[in-house]
């Protein structure tokens, strides 16, 4: 990896038709590396719909490929377009990522509003079960196959990029808690209850990411389900 240079692309994506399968694209993306968010000197903002940030050692032509062939896996019928472009400069006007403060005598529908629009907003989390999980991950570092930890990396005092991120309204996982985790520029969906992996690969940090998970399910559980709107809730017991 050392001396590899990465070189910054923007990905637009259009699907054919109404009614196509963004939140699946969504994650085939994410899977690729790819963000739909930037962070800048100005803080970090929103893409806008179908648009995605990639960092990556790979040429245009590869990422070109890899983008139009996971549009076109996702349009059966009618032809999807693609837009890949490669970035020197930027100027824009775009929504900023607001963090999300939970546990504020908030009602779900006070929270988050319905429709398609709320399956594409990031909730990420915050307050007290982030810290302890972010102070945890910190504590552990790296984690070899037998649960010890790498002793050239067991301390990891601040990791700036480490993100736990919710999606308040998702009709195509109903009734399947998970959360997006982000760490060390990698990025995968986890299912809360199993720990495995949906989508994605966090690379290194996985046994660290699923170990923290089950640590702090039950939290995690339950503020998935404050983020349901009322038909996609778990089942009262």
């Amino acid at each position: 990896m050392f001396g590899m240079t990465y070189l910054p692309y923007v990905i637009r994506i259009q699907l054919p038709g109404d009614s196509g399968d963004y939140i699946a694209l969504h994650e085939r993306m994410e899977e690729l590396g790819c963000m739909r968010t930037i962070d800048t000197e100005l803080g970090k903002f929103h893409l806008p719909h179908g648009e995605y940030f990639l960092s990556s050692p790979e040429t245009f032509e590869m990422v070109g490929e890899h983008a139009k062939r996971i549009a076109r896996e996702l349009s059966p019928v009618g032809r999807p377009q693609v837009l890949v472009m490669q970035v020197l400069n930027w100027s824009f006007e775009l929504e900023p990522v607001e963090k999300s403060v939970t546990g504020v005598n908030a009602t779900s529908s006070e929270k988050f509003a319905s429709g398609v629009e709320d399956e594409l907003k990031e909730i990420e989390l915050t307050g007290s079960l982030f810290e302890s999980m972010r102070n945890e991950i910190s504590s552990l570092g790296v984690l070899r196959e037998d649960g010890l930890q790498e002793l050239n990396e067991k301390l990891y005092k601040e990791i700036d990029d480490f993100r736990v991120i919710f999606y308040p309204n998702e009709s195509r996982h109903p009734g399947r808690p998970h959360c997006k985790v982000e760490i060390g520029g990698k990025t995968a969906n986890y299912d809360i209850n199993t720990f495995e992996v949906l989508a994605g690969d966090v690379g290194k940090y996985h046994r660290t990411v699923a170990k923290v998970l089950r640590n702090h399910q039950s939290g995690l559980l339950k503020e998935w389900d404050d983020t349901r709107p009322t038909d996609q809730r778990l089942p009262t017991r």
